[in-house]
């Protein structure tokens, strides 16, 4: 793993860290991570269509998030636009189904073990998290 994935782990893995004690995301802080990985992007050599196909999965998750009353939050989709920056489309699109069949299994075990019910709030940034490891080490 190179020290900009590293970085990038880290970061995220912070993110699901709060996400999991306080139930929402620092978007502020989630901003100036996403100026911080466009500003690399750029410097790195992506193109504007590169960095726009990335930004795809996460503006499905904010237009979900706003369609569903917020039922996913718009700090899940405004992460998952960052990585999308970061990852391109095809990589943010993996990550986040990865995430999703994380956030599925976490669920059933919570039902299964009743620790949990139907309308339990499960934070999804360690799901993400989780989904970005996979993704390094496969």
């Amino acid at each position: 793993m190179d020290i900009v994935n590293g970085i990038m782990l880290g970061v995220l893995g912070g993110f699901g860290i709060y996400d999991l004690l306080y139930k929402k995301v620092p978007i502020r802080a989630v901003i100036f991570w996403g100026v911080t990985v466009l500003g690399y992007r750029i410097f790195a050599g992506a193109g504007i269509g590169e960095l726009l196909a990335g930004l795809v999965p996460g503006a499905m998750l904010l237009l979900t998030s706003f369609c569903t009353k917020e039922s996913i939050g718009y700090g899940d989709g405004t992460v998952l636009c960052v990585l999308g920056i970061f990852l391109g489309i095809r990589r943010s699109l993996a990550v986040f189904g990865m995430a999703l069949v994380f956030a599925a299994l976490s669920a059933m075990i919570l039902l299964a073990l009743k620790k949990a019910g139907r309308k339990t709030e499960l934070p999804f940034l360690p799901c993400l998290f989780a989904g970005y490891l996979l993704s390094l080490v496969w």
